[in-house]
């Protein structure tokens, strides 16, 4: 018994990778054309409505402020620069913004398929494919800011490529170059000694320090370059910070979110982008069960250690901790500043958790049932099949202004933000399937929360004006004119305008003697 597990370890161990057919590449940037091509067709980028600072960029007067101590060691100083070289470029610039990520991510898949094949992972492609069209990638490549988590992940994925080539030296010397700038560029670039580490423990029967002298290197390097990084970002000047809200204070428990991005990446089927966390959480079954299973599962596979399959689902899992840790301790918010699920934390984590299901599903079907393989293939393909609708459903939700904040409305009711910017919209636009009624709903939501919010108090009273409505009008102008803002004389003029048709003549001439201190 013991000389057949002694083979296997040995065929493992000295086993080499499969040659890959370059026409699995075309397919994996084919289906990540065909799952994201909605989002090409919008064209917002950068807005004023988002009240978060998700990247600098639009701040920075010229490529040479990401040098800069306060800029450069709190932002990805790569991504910056990807932005200005896509603002020099002769196309619509939301246009070019997303197809850059699409090609990012294509790109990174491609590099996922080819570090799993050099793994042995059972499966390599299918999970490459699911990974490449998983309906959280929208808000990663679609929302403005988050092109830094597409080249953290292609930096760890050619890094630890590289660091596995058994031949070239060259490669290793590469890849310990590229560990230098993900550490400098990301802090989960932790997860590069620790996935080289947990390979070594999966590859080898014994436990031996000579198998990890290959990952010395990279752990002091990627430990000492974070903690580097880290000192220097506290140390530099805060000049940019997100916006500070009372709601902000408090971080959403760390269980909730744990089971939360759990149940994001295995059931991606509700809502999304920036999900909305509930005001009083309560530490429910529903929220335990998700994580006690995870640790169930995690903690019983040290029962078989000595197993190559357990080494592996051990390897999965650990780095799949490591990800869902990171991203449950982070704080993220709404474009008001409201606490949110933010999908972008778990775009990585998507890798390790699609490849223990679909890695363990096809090494058990082709080695123990191959009679099913076909079944199993056909339901993969199906599943791809879905996720891609998803994307693309999702895609198309959000493919054009109006309906991308009537989405957020929707998923946000109690939010100005959205009902602002589809104010603005009608404002500037046939309303189209909206009335009068609506825009002044909106309006009368934003003002009532947002009292200091003199410009669309005017659009208001307008539209109270048009509408008829010349008492609500009076008393809108009314409010106006109380405010400590400096009125312009054109307002002003319009207001005693309107207080004499209503017959209030008091309140016009109380304005008229404004107007008249205002022209001495």
């Amino acid at each position: 018994m013991n000389s057949i597990k002694d083979k296997k370890w040995t065929h493992w161990e000295r086993r080499r990778s499969k040659k890959i057919n370059s026409f699995n590449f075309i397919y994996i940037i084919a289906l990540c054309f065909i799952a994201y091509f909605p989002i090409l067709q919008s064209d917002l980028l950068w807005n004023n409505y988002d009240q978060i600072t998700r990247s600098v960029y639009p701040e920075l007067e010229s490529w040479k402020s990401i040098f800069s101590p306060s800029i450069f060691w709190n932002e990805n100083p790569l991504a910056l620069i990807s932005y200005f070289l896509e603002s020099v470029l002769p196309f619509n610039d939301a246009f070019t913004h997303r197809l850059l990520n699409i090609l990012l991510h294509s790109g990174a898949t491609i590099l996922l398929y080819r570090l799993l094949n050099r793994l042995h992972i059972s499966g390599a492609f299918i999970t490459s494919l699911f990974f490449a069209v998983h309906p959280v990638v929208v808000q990663t490549l679609f929302w403005p800011g988050y092109r830094g988590s597409l080249i953290i992940l292609c930096l760890i994925l050619s890094c630890l490529f590289l660091a596995l080539d058994r031949k070239e030296e060259k490669a290793r010397k590469t890849a310990l170059a590229l560990s230098v700038i993900a550490a400098l560029v990301h802090p989960i670039a932790i997860i590069i000694p620790l996935c080289l580490f947990l390979n070594a423990f999966a590859k080898n029967k014994k436990f031996k320090l000579a198998n990890f002298n290959k990952v010395i290197p990279y752990t002091i390097t990627v430990f000492l370059l974070i903690i580097l990084a880290e000192t220097f970002e506290n140390n530099a000047v805060q000049e940019f910070s997100q916006v500070s809200t009372s709601v902000q204070e408090v971080r959403p428990h760390f269980l909730y979110q744990f089971s939360e991005y759990i149940k994001l990446i295995y059931l991606p089927f509700g809502t999304s982008f920036f999900i909305p966390v509930e005001s009083n959480i309560e530490i429910n079954a529903s929220i335990l069960f998700p994580v006690l299973l995870f640790a169930a599962i995690y903690l019983s596979l040290f029962i078989s250690i000595s197993t190559i399959w357990a080494r592996l689902l051990i390897m999965g899992m650990s780095v799949l901790l490591t990800l869902l840790i990171y991203a449950s301790w982070q704080k993220s918010s709404f474009l008001d500043g409201s606490l949110a699920l933010d999908e972008s934390l778990i775009y990585i984590a998507l890798i390790p958790a699609i490849t223990l299901v679909t890695g363990t599903i096809n090494a058990f079907v082709v080695r123990k049932i191959p009679k099913l393989s076909i079944v199993w293939f056909s339901f993969a393909g199906l599943l791809i099949l879905v996720s891609i609708g998803t994307s693309i459903s999702r895609g198309m939700q959000i493919n054009g202004t109006l309906k991308m904040w009537e989405f957020f409305n929707a998923n946000w009711s109690q939010s100005i933000i959205p009902k602002q910017a589809i104010s603005d919209y009608l404002m500037n636009n046939p309303y189209g399937k909206y009335d009068i009624d609506d825009h002044i709903s909106f309006l009368e939501f934003i003002t009532e929360r947002d009292g200091e919010d003199i410009e669309r108090k005017i659009q208001l009273a307008r539209l109270y004006v048009k509408d008829k409505q010349n008492t609500n009008a009076s008393k809108t102008y009314e409010s106006i004119v109380d405010t400590n803002e400096t009125l312009d004389k054109a307002i002003l003029e319009e207001v005693a305008n309107h207080f004499e048709v209503q017959g209030l003549y008091r309140e016009a001439r109380i304005i008229r003697n404004r107007l008249n201190e205002m022209a001495q």
